[in-house]
């Protein structure tokens, strides 16, 4: 990484599905301390740089608290946003309302703890429009991008980062369709309830997969932290050994990918 003038820390303020994972890893291959998801300034105080939607509430505090940093608004075509993020809840209802931190984050980011297409939409409006707004007069503060539609997200990262480009593939976490492979996989051989509980997703979202047809794609063992989540739910709950059966990956492989993360 080459070191800039600049001072201060590193903020990924985008919201739900618009890339913060893949950024976060970006961040720490340019060589990065970085904290995805962080839920109190403490955790934000030992490292460079910090992503996701608790850090996306409080971009103006975070402004204040931390001057001379930069800040990074990652974001998406709205209407791809907005079926992600409905796809993304329906997984994930069950968790997210079980825990009132998530319901308080996301009511305050999105107007309410569940899916909601006009409330998604007009919250995703507001805040990027807010973010833009507070940045008006310090455009070398904020960086706004397109993970998923540009090229080579490398090349503006790096220069609002003054860092070197990296030899290695911008990651691109995260994908649904990663986790749906490893879901599938799973109904291969499991009931939609009894995948629902060892991968710790909702059942509805499950027996959605299970009707459609033909063969689960081939299982991608880095894929972001949600396929790293449902893994390990996985592993938990059959044993490594049936796990590497059921997910049809060699068990070297598996057990390597649960030591890396």
């Amino acid at each position: 990484m080459t070191e800039g003038p600049r001072k201060g820390k590193i903020f990924g303020i985008g919201l739900s599905r618009t890339g913060t994972t893949s950024l976060t890893e970006a961040l720490r291959i340019l060589g990065y301390s970085a904290i995805h998801f962080p839920w109190r300034f403490s955790e934000i105080d030992g490292v460079d740089a910090a992503t996701d939607t608790p850090v996306a509430l409080k971009y103006a505090e975070l402004d204040k608290r931390y001057p001379g940093s930069r800040f990074i608004l990652t974001h998406r075509d709205r209407k791809a946003w907005l079926r992600s993020c409905q796809k993304f809840w329906r997984k994930n209802a069950e968790d997210f309302a079980a825990v009132p931190a998530f319901v308080d984050l996301h009511t305050k980011l999105y107007g309410g703890p569940t899916f909601s297409r006009k409330r998604f939409g007009e919250a995703y409006d507001r805040h990027v429009d807010g973010v833009n707004a507070f940045f008006r007069d310090r455009p070398a503060d904020l960086l706004v991008i397109d993970i998923a539609r540009e090229d080579d997200p490398w090349r503006p990262l790096a220069a609002f980062l003054e860092a070197d480009i990296p030899e290695t593939p911008f990651p691109r976490q995260n994908r649904s369709d990663i986790v749906d492979a490893i879901l599938r996989h799973l109904l291969s051989t499991f009931s939609a309830e009894r995948v629902a509980g060892m991968a710790n997703v909702a059942e509805e979202y499950v027996e959605e997969l299970a009707g459609r047809s033909g063969a689960a794609p081939a299982i991608v063992l880095d894929g972001g932290y949600e396929a790293d989540s449902i893994i390990r739910h996985v592993v938990r709950t059959l044993g490594i050994t049936e796990a590497a059966q059921v997910l049809d990956v060699p068990l070297a492989e598996l057990n390597g990918a649960l030591e890396r993360h």
